[in-house]
């Protein structure tokens, strides 16, 4: 098999096609719309891929910028006295979060109660 022979076979059914095509203009142009087609919506994607990635580079950019702002905003000595406070009341919001059961203190109106097992009467 020779490189020659690939070229020619190649150059034939492009031939054939072609003939095909010259007797049916009609599907030549469908054949013809539907590669500008492609070629359109490959360049339309494409587009909007890089608008979105540029939008994202921005939204980015301007995050880090605000991060940056709000960390100068409230000065360190702020922060250590807030995060002290927080830990010095974190005993305190553990006293009030509810206990388990078994270390609950006893009611009275748990211990069993005796039952009456005397007839309901109807009062008259």
């Amino acid at each position: 098999m020779n490189p020659g022979g690939i070229t020619e076979e190649v150059g034939k059914a492009t031939g054939t096609f072609m003939e095909i095509m010259k007797m049916q203009p009609l599907s030549l142009a469908l054949v013809v719309m539907n590669f500008a087609l492609v070629v359109f919506l490959f360049y339309s994607n494409s587009q909007t891929l890089a608008q979105r990635q540029m939008a994202v580079d921005q939204i980015i950019k301007w995050q880090q910028q605000t991060d940056s702002l709000m960390a100068n905003c409230v000065s360190k000595e702020v922060v250590e006295i807030v995060v002290n406070a927080l830990e010095r009341d974190r005993e305190l919001y553990r006293q009030m979060l509810p206990r388990p059961p078994s270390q609950l203190p006893k009611l009275q109106s748990d211990e069993p109660q005796p039952i009456n097992h005397a007839p309901f009467v109807m009062p008259p």
